[in-house]
């Protein structure tokens, strides 16, 4: 809630110099008068829906001035009393009259009798605005608004106005109910000047709850009938409003308005709009010699185009396999937005349909898709289908019979047999996938695909025990990597690229047969190769560089670390190894060799210069370590550069997790058990790597710690998370299926491990058991929401998480249910502000942001999304909230996260935008169930929704409650 609907609100608390009102009751009668009240409360809420209008808007007066009563004795008593008062509060909110009863509630509001003192005379004015609006009656909630000034104007002093700043925020707050035309003539001039240009854009603005009710309608379908491209941004209501009137008014359309379908709900929208504006080329050129503009180019080609890919969606969901196939023949030859459909940002059919229960019929819709048209991006989908239903033996005969010149964009770029191959590894069939990966090209014909190819068969001829695969990959990859050096050496950047990541699955499958030289040479020579390319040729030396080290060759690291500026590698820690498993930066591959040839001040400044860069990096740990255990002085170097590390990464606890481990090593047991603990009560943000040993290294020092103070029962709390670390270091990447039980075992002895529950998520989804799907994100959101507010941004996996569908429904799911029993909760409001980010929902991800850190102002977390999103939809679709007006402690700098935000500069930015509550009411507080009530009802057709000025009553009147019972609370939204 602003500051200034906040000051009109506590206007209106009740006098009880009024005729009606109730003597407050006695100390000793306020127990009994809170039960008595609480009951009435139920009593209604159980009757409101079947009284008559006059019966319900009486009823809840009576009610709101007992209510009243109780608060006006209760709020200055013991702690325990203001509790009970609070809950009469949430009581009374959750007692909201249906909407029909709004129109009588005003009147009965009129008739009440007008105080004679200056104080009550502003109460009175403030009162009647609020009546007024409640009525939807513009004209006079002029005259209304008029008196309200006059009666600042003549009073002295008015109670609930603490100071002149508060009388200025009052005045502010008159002229923005008075400007209510002033949005809808902008709109409307918007609309002009974006004439009959149809490639421009208008973005919607929150209509019903910033202007007058009765022209918003009128605004809305000269937007949907006119020729401009609609935003979506207006709020929950306003959205529905919008698709509504599309709906009813498609036959007066100027031109389709393909953009409003943005998800399947709104499919039978796009079906009226395809009948009316019909996807005709020639129809197109006719428009276009007459001087109109076309239906299907540019822009709108591809909103169709998006909105076709949900209609397939639809049809796949529901088995319909012929007009299915009708819809992706269209699809397929809109070329050219086929081809570049990844530029556009379009989600691909894997996320779109990861949530699909997969049945026969909704399999066999896929398989036939594919079957006639190869070349859809559908193969992965219909790969977790059979894998799911146990039919892959179909879907792989249906692949082996697609041409290869097809195959190579049969999914996204990557070669159908690649994913053939996966599929199989998923499903524990290694032999057939084992032969498949043998079957190489001849070298000189071989593409960077073949290559990956050939590392595959390595590496899983490594995990089997197969020297003969791993020699065959290795031989093969040798011809190929030297007919590609000298492509790349006079070709183009792609060659170059090409060049580079063959020499690294080489190099990889090299070590393997403990062939570190030549993979070390091969790195060097591709280096070279790709000199021109300043980005490749220092990532290609920090991975000779690290395979030096690791042969434990020091010396000759140093020695090629001195050639650093011929490899454009001036800048270390810039850089970093592309390698899959090794993720190093050369900053720590130069400090490690310089460390181990004993050059400790160089190396230390390195590793700590290239942490600042990248802080999750368990290499450059354990180089610090190394280093000191080589004497007292390395010790105690080594112990000040961990605290400098440590102080400046304050909330990132893998710096902390390795100090605690250094303090071990070094004998202080004490100082290593407390930063072991401050550690994990951060959270664990460790992402899982089959095979890695250096997860959890907070709780194995403080397993190791306890066990060396003899307090082996204090580490039993602990070990379930150790033994989780080691199940996760003993799996294999390749290994499908026991990597797969290896992860579940984890998660039952370590259930509060969120990145691990993520990560079997995925690879639930990937197999088609949408089922543990959804559990797992379920067992993922719910830890999420223990951790400590702080800690939720150390948790960088759950902005990628919210990409996909299954974890997004859930992070909603919990997050509303959250806030209707916390309306402050900020980590649920900067939860449900992510989801709605990736869900496109501009004007709601604004306010549950600024909800997030209006309830906690030092959460960084939320300033930072706010700042990178919220602030620029709101500057675009004066959709979200009025910033400016936030409470003013927030703006100071002691409260202002400085390396984060210009607080003051985000006040600047959105001071022009006005927002009085968030869009979906009953997602933040309890409402009663009203069959009339808007938001419950998403699909309810237009004519029997509730009215523009129900809805903006509803908004305004749940706003005044909160504040009419709790005047000295700080401001809400």
């Amino acid at each position: 809630m602003t500051r200034s609907l906040t000051l009109l609100i506590s206007l209106v608390i009740p006098l009880v110099s009024m005729a009606d009102t109730p003597a407050r009751p006695q100390a000793k009668d306020l127990s009994a008068a809170i039960k008595k009240v609480t009951d009435e409360l139920a009593a209604y809420r159980a009757a409101a829906d079947t009284l008559a209008p006059r019966d319900a808007a009486t009823q809840w007066l009576t009610l709101y001035d007992r209510t009243s009563a109780v608060w006006l004795q209760g709020r200055s008593g013991s702690a325990a009393v203001r509790k009970r008062v609070e809950e009469v509060h949430r009581d009374f909110l959750a007692s909201l009259p249906p909407p029909a009863t709004w129109r009588e509630l005003s009147a009965q509001i009129d008739a009440r009798p007008a105080p004679a003192d200056a104080d009550g005379s502003v109460r009175y004015s403030a009162l009647r605005v609020l009546s007024r609006l409640l009525a939807g009656d513009g004209r006079g909630r002029e005259d209304a608004l008029q008196a309200l000034r006059d009666a600042v104007g003549s009073g002295d002093a008015v109670a609930g106005l603490g100071a002149d700043e508060d009388s200025a925020s009052l005045d502010q707050l008159i002229g923005t109910l008075a400007a209510g035309r002033g949005l809808t003539e902008q709109f409307e001039k918007e609309l002009e000047l974006l004439g009959p240009d149809p490639d421009q854009t208008i973005a919607i603005p929150d209509l019903y709850r910033q202007a007058n009710p009765a022209n918003a309608e009128a605004m809305l379908k000269a937007a949907v009938v006119g020729e401009a491209r609609i935003e979506l941004s207006g709020g929950d209501y306003t959205d529905r409003r919008v698709l509504d009137l599309a709906r009813k008014h498609v036959s007066s359309m100027k031109m389709p308005h393909f953009e409003l379908v943005q998800d399947e709900a709104a499919l039978d929208l796009f079906d009226e709009m395809e009948r009316r504006f019909p996807d005709d080329a020639k129809a197109d050129k006719a428009r276009i010699r007459r001087g109109e503009p076309p239906w299907n180019t540019g822009t709108r080609a591809l909103d169709r185009y998006k909105a076709r890919r949900l209609q397939l969606c639809r049809l796949i969901r529901e088995g319909r396999t012929d007009e299915a196939q009708k819809v992706q023949a269209r699809l397929m030859a809109d070329d050219a937005i086929e081809s570049t459909a990844d530029d556009e940002g379009l989600l691909s059919f894997d996320i779109l349909l990861e949530d699909l229960e997969w049945t026969d019929a909704r399999l066999n819709t896929v398989l036939a898709l594919l079957k006639k048209h190869p070349q859809a991006p559908l193969w992965q989908v219909a790969g977790r289908g059979a894998l799911r239903l146990g039919k892959l033996q179909s879907w792989i005969e249906l692949a082996d019979g697609v041409q290869p010149d097809v195959a190579a964009t049969a999914y996204d770029g990557t070669p159908l047999r690649d994913l053939v191959v996966n599929v199989l590894l998923l499903a524990d069939r290694n032999d057939d996938a084992m032969a498949r990966l043998r079957r190489l090209p001849a070298p000189d014909k071989s593409t960077i695909d073949d290559i990956y190819s050939a590392a595959s068969l390595a590496a899983l001829g490594d995990q089997r025990k197969s020297e003969k695969d791993v020699a065959l990959a290795v031989d093969w990859m040798r011809q190929a990597w030297r007919r590609m050096s000298r492509q790349a050496a006079s070709g183009d950047d792609s060659d170059q690229l090409d060049a580079a990541a063959a020499a690294r699955y080489f190099s990889d499958a090299l070590l393997l047969q403990k062939k570190a030289p030549e993979a070390a040479a091969t790195l060097l020579e591709a280096a070279e190769v790709c000199r021109s390319h300043a980005s490749l040729s220092p990532a290609l030396l920090a991975e000779a560089l690290a395979i030096y080290l690791d042969a434990g060759k020091p010396t000759q690291a140093v020695e090629l670390l001195d050639t650093a500026e011929h490899w454009h590698a001036d800048d270390l820690v810039s850089q970093v190894s592309q390698r899959a498993r090794d993720r190093r930066r050369l900053g720590t591959v130069a400090g490690a060799a310089l460390l181990q040839s004993g050059k400790r001040p160089a190396g230390i400044k390195a590793i700590e210069s290239s942490l600042a860069y990248d802080v999750d990096q368990p290499a450059a740990y354990r180089a610090l370590l190394a280093a000191a255990a080589g004497s007292e002085d390395a010790m105690r170097e080594v112990l000040a550069a961990f605290g400098r590390i440590v102080r400046s990464r304050p909330m990132s606890p893998l710096p902390l997790a390795w100090k605690a481990e250094l303090l071990r090593q070094a004998g202080k047991l004490e100082a290593a058990e407390e930063a072991a603990a401050a550690a994990i009560a951060m959270g664990v943000t460790d992402e899982i790597v089959l095979g890695s040993k250096d997860l959890l290294q907070a709780h194995r020092t403080m397993v190791a710690v306890l066990k060396a103070q003899g307090r082996s029962r204090d580490a039993i709390e602990f070990a379930g998370a150790v033994a989780a670390a080691d199940r996760i270091a003993a799996a294999k990447e390749l290994s499908a299926g026991p990597a797969l039980k290896a992860c579940e075992e984890a998660a039952e002895l370590f259930p509060a491990w969120v990145p691990l529950r993520l990560f079997l998520m995925f690879e639930y989804i990937d197999r088609g058991d949408t089922a543990k799907a959804k559990q797992e994100a379920q067992a993922a959101v719910t830890h999420l929401f223990k951790l400590p507010l702080e800690r939720l941004e150390s948790q960088a996996i759950v902005g990628s998480a919210m990409l996909h569908p299954v974890f997004r429904a859930e992070v909603e799911r919990m997050a509303k249910a959250r806030l209707e029993e916390e309306p402050a909760d900020a980590r649920a409001s900067y939860l449900l502000g992510l989801a709605h980010i990736e869900a496109s929902r501009a004007a709601e991800a604004s306010v549950m942001l600024a909800a997030a850190t209006l309830h906690q102002p030092k959460f960084a977390a939320a300033w930072v999304a706010l700042r990178d999103y919220g602030a620029t939809v709101a500057v675009r679709s004066d959709a979200a909230l009025h910033v400016a007006t936030l409470p003013g402690q927030i703006g100071r700098d002691e409260f202002a996260p400085a390396e984060v935000i210009d607080l003051r500069r985000l006040w600047d930015t959105v001071a022009t935008v006005r927002r009085s509550s968030p869009p979906a009411t009953t997602a933040i507080y309890p409402l009663s169930a009203s069959k009339a009530d808007p938001d419950d009802q998403p699909n309810k057709p237009a004519a029997e929704s509730a009215t523009p000025g129900e809805v903006l009553s509803q908004t305004l009147l749940l706003q005044t409650l909160r504040s009419l019972m709790f005047p000295g609370l700080p401001d809400e939204l």
